[in-house]
């Protein structure tokens, strides 16, 4: 299949499954600022710098420099580059950022999911102007085998760390160990009752640490980070290819970001939630037991995205056919 018909695929099914009739729509978002720097092409993660919430931080994903890239707010223009030394990234997909003042970044990419490399890097928020650091290196390996994703998830209070995988129907939340280790693989475990859309491109905690956003190409979701009980949904502005999402320090709005340039970042509303578990009845998020409805739910919208991609599918081949036939 051709790398366009993939990506409509791709889209129709994350719409399909990510948004209940009910969920609100974004159409069209508030300007935040524009990237127009050329080094900037591929922007695929984002982060707001808690101390400072003027400054912006993004990354490029395959194929490019492992620099982090500082952009001030207000103009969009890149005041700052942090220059990864001492190693060869791969696939880098994300950034996150800690309470103690950590940045992360998730080497996690992996399209034919086939890696045995993929690692997180740290060091500390770099800020304005250019440096070169060293970070620290922790490698991680999925129990299950490799997957692809795009998603880092860095716990605010408890710095728990949660990389969400980028299925095409349905992705995984996998927990690493509460103390990672350099000197070999972390091993990265399935959160059970987190039941996520497919492709998952981005996410970030909410700076209370009581909820989870998690965005698609089209849409994101809101869940309560204790239960995963999905407490919001919205369709987002249409964007080239949408593939970052940052909650800002206030936690009542998040930014988007995408890949190519110009690369404009929007921001969206982000309401209280209406039905939140009382605090006294959530567990936690690592709990591997399910709710039984939330399963029925997804087990609903995995045959709605089934049902699109036979009919694409189909649709490309009766396409491809004519086409032949024309010849």
């Amino acid at each position: 299949m051709s790398r366009r018909a993939a990506g409509v695929v791709a889209g129709v099914v994350a719409a399909a499954i990510a948004l209940p009739a009910s969920a609100q729509a974004n159409r069209d978002g508030e300007h935040v600022t524009t990237i127009t720097d050329e080094r900037i092409a591929e922007s695929s993660g984002l982060a707001v710098s808690p101390t400072d919430p003027s400054l912006l931080y993004t990354i490029n994903d395959s194929d490019n420099a492992a620099s982090v890239y500082a952009i001030d707010r207000a103009s969009g223009d890149v005041v700052g580059v942090t220059t990864l030394s001492g190693y060869s990234l791969a696939d880098t997909e994300a950034l996150g950022l800690g309470s103690d003042g950590t940045m992360w970044v998730a080497d996690i990419g992996d399209n034919a999911a086939a890696r045995t490399d993929i690692a997180l890097y740290a060091f500390p928020e770099p800020g304005r102007g250019d440096s070169t650091v060293t970070p620290r290196r922790y490698p991680l390996r999925y129990r299950n085998g490799p997957q692809d994703a795009e998603t880092l998830l860095v716990g605010p209070e408890s710095q728990q760390i949660l990389v969400v995988s980028k299925g095409l129907v349905s992705g995984t939340a996998y927990r690493a160990p509460a103390h990672l280790r350099a000197d070999r693989p972390n091993v990265l475990r399935p959160v059970r009752k987190a039941q996520v859309p497919g492709i998952v491109t981005d996410g970030s905690f909410t700076p209370d640490g009581d909820r989870i956003v998690l965005r698609t190409y089209g849409n994101a979701v809101a869940y309560d980070s204790k239960t995963w009980k999905e407490t919001w949904s919205t369709e987002l502005p249409a964007q080239r290819q949408g593939e970052s999402l940052a909650v800002e320090p206030d936690g009542r709005s998040f930014l988007v970001g995408t890949e190519g340039l110009p690369s404009q970042i929007l921001r969206i509303d982000l309401p209280e939630p209406t039905d939140a578990t009382p605090k006294s009845e959530r567990h936690n998020a690592s709990d591997d037991q399910s709710d039984e409805q939330s399963q029925l739910d997804l087990g609903v919208r995995i045959l709605v995205g089934l049902g699109v991609v036979l009919v694409l599918l189909v649709g490309c081949l009766v396409i491809a056919a004519r086409r032949s036939r024309a010849r």
